[in-house]
């Protein structure tokens, strides 16, 4: 099931899949080599290869070709930094005449609490079974206190900012697609989360204020204290996205189940406060495209 057939793809913006991580390891060594494991991993479950990057302590559209691997740029940017310092690179793939399939972005926070987080978009042909077990590796690796995986607005940072402006207008008409600027700009792992997704990881600090056994197709699994849960159909070792009336209601349902746990974010600069308030609304609606 495509739930957004008829958007039409440009260089400029377009729907990925994508996951986020946020988690709570000190930047040390070992975790900067266990995240560096997890993009070796993403690359090769995408069939994909990093081309372009940008540090976040440059201006946000200094965009540059990588030369000799993205690794050594990746030691380059977090090997041995300061304490209290917030570390940001970006990485990707895209050209002027084509929208980057996959990017990355790493934000690592060396100073208490440590809360770190890891974003990745990627083709919308990787199938949800190798995502689910692509997120339930990273839950191995690293002390997760949430992750999240849906579809995703992909924006090319070449074209910067109108390309962002449109894909965040596009958000208008597609209810269960997320971005960087809207949904992932609020996690707090003290708070609560922004909203439902097709799979989740709640760490024990939001997973115990819930009640998720008698929700019906709401898949529930625990993982040592973390609690996967998905929309999906799961049939064997298969999982698949049901019908679209079936996934509005599950979405409509676990957007009840997270009641206690959701808090409130702030309206993108590029989305009216009449196009924000249908969009926070978008879940209760049953209205998919």
């Amino acid at each position: 099931m495509d739930p957004f057939f008829g958007f039409q793809e440009n260089e400029k913006y377009g729907l990925r899949k994508g996951m986020v991580f946020y988690f709570a390891d000190e930047m040390t060594a070992n975790t900067i080599a266990a995240v560096e494991t997890i993009l070796q991993q993403f690359l090769q479950m995408t069939q994909q290869e990093f081309t372009k990057k940008h540090s976040g302590r440059s201006d946000y559209v200094n965009v540059r070709n990588l030369r000799g691997g993205w690794q050594k740029i990746f030691h380059r940017e977090f090997d041995g930094r300061d304490r209290n310092n917030a570390e940001v690179l970006v990485l990707d793939s895209c050209t002027p005449q084509k929208l980057q399939p996959i990017r990355a972005v790493i934000v690592f926070r060396n100073c208490e609490p440590w809360l770190n987080d890891l974003y990745l978009q990627f083709p919308l042909s990787v199938s949800w079974a190798d995502v689910s077990c692509f997120v339930a590796g990273v839950n191995q690796t690293l002390r997760l206190q949430y992750a999240s995986a849906g579809y995703e607005m992909a924006s090319n940072i070449l074209y910067y900012p109108g390309s962002l402006g449109y894909a965040t207008r596009a958000l208008e008409n597609l209810p269960y697609v997320n971005s960087e600027v809207s949904e992932w700009n609020a996690f707090m792992a003290h708070l609560g989360i922004p909203c439902p997704n097709f799979l989740q990881v709640l760490g024990p600090a939001l997973h115990t204020q819930l009640q998720p056994d008698s929700i019906p197709g709401i898949y529930t699994e625990l993982m040592g204290d973390r609690m996967l849960l998905d929309l999906f159909d799961h049939i064997g070792d298969t999982i698949s996205e049901p019908p679209k009336e079936e996934l509005e209601a599950r979405f409509s349902r676990l957007y009840q189940l997270f009641q206690p746990i959701l808090v409130s974010y702030p309206r993108p600069v590029f989305l009216k406060k009449d196009l924000w308030e249908k969009r926070l609304a978008r879940f209760h609606t049953t209205t998919i495209i």
